[in-house]
């Protein structure tokens, strides 16, 4: 995240491996902490399948901004495995909480809400609003 006066903040939003260990960062007091969780095979396979619907073709280096968000702006970094190999590429204001600045792509969508209600899943955050109408339970 970049907002006003140079402000930086990073985190990992949520990271999962084939073994089902999840982690991601939490704020605990003034500091961000390391979580780890885990998962299980099935709901593995059910986000890997998901992903393999993805056509990944259209996925490059650097994509959007697709919002406008007052004073910041986001950066997600994703590394995905997918039908063809990994996959690495930056989205650029990926969650609807601004002005409208490009429609986001169905597989694009997709992989943020998979992101995001894994992040759910684990740390007890919402779900996106955006993600809920796709949401499969968390």
């Amino acid at each position: 995240m970049h907002g006003v006066g140079g402000y930086q903040h990073e985190e990992l939003l949520v990271r999962l491996t084939d073994d089902g260990k999840v982690e991601w960062d939490k704020e605990v007091g003034n500091e961000w902490e390391r979580q780890t969780s885990t998962v299980s095979a099935e709901v593995v396979s059910e986000i890997q399948r998901t992903l393999n619907t993805v056509d990944e073709d259209p996925f490059r280096g650097k994509m959007g901004p697709y919002y406008v968000y007052i004073d910041t702006s986001v950066e997600l970094q994703v590394r995905m495995t997918a039908k063809s190999g990994q996959v690495t590429f930056l989205l650029i204001n990926p969650w609807s909480v601004g002005i409208v600045r490009r429609t986001m792509p169905k597989d694009v969508k997709t992989v943020v809400c998979e992101i995001d209600t894994l992040n759910a899943r684990v740390s007890n955050n919402p779900v996106h609003q955006m993600c809920k109408a796709s949401n499969k339970s968390p």
